[in-house]
Order: C-alpha cells, then sequence, then structure tokens
C-alpha cells in the first residue's frame, strides 16, 4: 500500500471518529431532552432514531469517501432539524414560564384587590354602625321632656279675676299647666296632648271631650294643641267646674296611649 493511499484511509478513520463523537454528542443531549417528556417530544425521538440509523451506517458501513459524505450531508441535515426543534422547545418554555408569571401576577392582584375590598366592606360596616349608633343616640337626644305638670284650683270671680280657691264649694274653675322643655335637636312639629283630671271617685271631670287613640275612645277633661318649635314652653288649660267635692283629684298628661306625666291635688 502505497504512502497516499495510507493517507486517504487515515484521514477517512479520524473523519469517522469526529462524526461519531458529534452524533453521539448530539444523541445524548436528545436523551436528557426526551428524559423531560415535554413539548415535541414525538418529534425529538423521531430525530434520535435518525441518528442511531447514522451511528450502525458508520459502525457497519463501508468507510469511503462518498459514504463519508453523504453521512455528514445526513448529519447536518439533522443538526439544523434538531437545533429548530430545540429553539421551539425553548421558545414554548419562555410562553409557559411568561405565562406562569402573569397568572402569579394576576393571583396577586386579585389577592390584593380581596384585601382591599375585604378592608372597605369592614370600614363600611364600622361606619354603618357608627352612623346607627349616633342615629340612636340623636333620637333620644332629640325627644321632646315634660315636666312640672300641676292641678290648681281657683274661683272666677264676675269680674273675670281668679283667686286662688283650695275650698270645693268655692271652686268653679281648675286650671291645669306643665312645660314642654327645649331640645334645639327636636325636630319642629305639631302636636295634641290629652289631659285628664279624675275626681275622688275616678269620674273624669271638665268638659269630658272624647277622641278615638288607635280602635279606643277614651274621655279628656281637655285637649292641647301645640306648635313645637324647639323653644321652651308652658302650656296652660283652663277647664271649668261646678259642684266640687272635697279628696284628692288626679291629673293626667297623655300623649297618643301613653301617660308621659302625673300629679295630684287636694280640695277641702
Amino acid at each position: 500500500m502505497s504512502d497516499h493511499s495510507r493517507g486517504i484511509i487515515i484521514g477517512l478513520r479520524s473523519e469517522k471518529v469526529a462524526l461519531e463523537y458529534d452524533l453521539n454528542k448530539t444523541k445524548l443531549a436528545l436523551d436528557s431532552a426526551i428524559a423531560q417528556k415535554g413539548h415535541l417530544n414525538n418529534e425529538l425521538i423521531a430525530e434520535r432514531t435518525k441518528i442511531e440509523q447514522l451511528l450502525k451506517q458508520l459502525k457497519s458501513g463501508t468507510i469511503d469517501d462518498k459514504n463519508i459524505n453523504q453521512i455528514k450531508l445526513n448529519s447536518k441535515n439533522l443538526e439544523l432539524r434538531i437545533a429548530y426543534l430545540m429553539h421551539e422547545i425553548d421558545s414554548y418554555k419562555k410562553q409557559i414560564d411568561s405565562t406562569k408569571t402573569e397568572l402569579a401576577a394576576s393571583k396577586a392582584e386579585l389577592h390584593t384587590a380581596k384585601q382591599v375590598k375585604d378592608t372597605l366592606e369592614n370600614r363600611n360596616f364600622k361606619l354603618n354602625q357608627k352612623l346607627q349608633d349616633n342615629g340612636e343616640k340623636l333620637a333620644k337626644a332629640s325627644k321632646i321632656s315634660y315636666y312640672n305638670l300641676e292641678g290648681n284650683s281657683f274661683k272666677r270671680k264676675n269680674s273675670g279675676e281668679l283667686i286662688f280657691e283650695n275650698r270645693a264649694n268655692k271652686t268653679n274653675l281648675l286650671k291645669t299647666s306643665f312645660i314642654i322643655g327645649e331640645n334645639e335637636l327636636a325636630t319642629p312639629q305639631n302636636k295634641v296632648l290629652y289631659i285628664q283630671v279624675f275626681a275622688p271617685d275616678g269620674s273624669i271631670i271638665g268638659s269630658n271631650e272624647t277622641t278615638t287613640t288607635g280602635e279606643r275612645i277614651a274621655d279628656y277633661s281637655a285637649i292641647a294643641y301645640i306648635k313645637y318649635d324647639g323653644k321652651s314652653q308652658k302650656i296652660e288649660k283652663e277647664i271649668p267646674v261646678q259642684k266640687m267635692k272635697t279628696g284628692t283629684y288626679q291629673v293626667k298628661l297623655i300623649d297618643g296611649e301613653k301617660v308621659i306625666l302625673e300629679s295630684t291635688f287636694k280640695l277641702e
């Protein structure tokens, strides 16, 4: 064998070894990618099969310049195909990672939104509770107060002059009075209050005005119609009487069906 022929054979063997090394290296990379069982896995398996076929050709085939060049061409085509697939896989992974990042951000935003919502609902609840409490306090504070209910007996002379009289047989006029307290928080309103004066025997004395309260009809000695404007007022009602009896008289001030004040006075 000439030196030239020997050189060609050595060169072909060197190329074969280099090809086998590159193909095995590519196969190892494919094995690693396939083991992850990810995107385009079937395509990677198909390319690995082609590499295994080329390695088989290198081991069992005739080593000549034509065969080596054909295997080189096929190997190059496989490299390009595998590079394309790996690029696609990498792009897909980036999309997945981006989606995961967006989902995580959305989840964080939703969590923050829920916290804000819960905080606002809690604040609204506390505010409503405070408004309700303040409303109840205002309702209590704006109530109208009544006090100093009195009943007094008088004798009215022919001249119209009134003289205090505590003797039953001389009394011809009863005067009741009470005070409505000042309250700037109270709503201006018209009030109708009823006055009952009970004789010692329990009968209602006076003009015996009759009114209907709900479904109940009751007699009253007098009715007071009041225009309340938040200022303190003294309300007086006169009740003409005759043939009064000695004993204790009871006076009641009524708002609707509720007795709000009571007092007594005596005639001798």
